[in-house]
């Protein structure tokens, strides 16, 4: 399920993504999400999604990814982001797992890898979108 633009909901995600974004990344976004919707996501039991990167190839290019956690109350579901390091002349792979509390907005640079890893007991529910701008310079 998408929701459009005019919602309550979008604006208040675009605030704070846009507020994160000033603080932390500071990229140059567009001034509405992705297709200007937002994506309701909806995880029974089994279900999950492996790991991917938001970055499409067609313009305008998605620079920012969120997800707002709408629900505590289920097992497993995991949100994990994966990132790179070096160490020891090697490349490492680390992953940071997301709170799964009620409210929590998490915001990443969409080049990240990231994954939800398998509900277990219960119903997942989070909003997902990405905040696009013009190409990176």
């Amino acid at each position: 399920t998408f929701i459009k633009q005019d919602s309550i909901i979008y604006k208040f995600c675009l605030h704070w993504v846009n507020s994160i974004n000033e603080d932390n990344f500071k990229f140059d976004l567009y001034p509405f999400f992705d297709k200007k919707k937002i994506q309701y996501s909806h995880y029974d039991v089994s279900d999950h999604y492996c790991w991917h990167m938001d970055v499409i190839s067609r313009p305008p290019q998605r620079k920012l990814s969120f997800t707002l956690m709408l629900n505590d109350d289920y097992e497993g579901g995991e949100f994990e982001i994966g990132r790179y390091s070096f160490g020891e002349w090697q490349l490492k792979t680390e992953t940071t797992v997301a709170e799964n509390k009620t409210g929590t907005l998490v915001v990443f640079p969409s080049t990240l890898p990231h994954r939800v890893k398998p509900v277990t007991k219960g119903i997942r529910k989070s909003l997902v979108g990405w905040a696009p701008g013009p190409p990176l310079r």
